[in-house]
């Protein structure tokens, strides 16, 4: 019911919050080891 689609939404966001964060800390690091920041 509402709970499961709750559920699901919220693992979604979930994984699209990591799949961001983690982009963004590769970038990150990147930027630090090639002293571009």
């Amino acid at each position: 019911g509402l709970f499961t689609l709750i559920k699901g939404a919220a693992k979604l966001i979930g994984k699209t919050v990591a799949k961001e964060a983690g982009k963004t800390g590769l970038e990150l690091m990147a930027c630090k080891i090639t002293n571009q920041c």
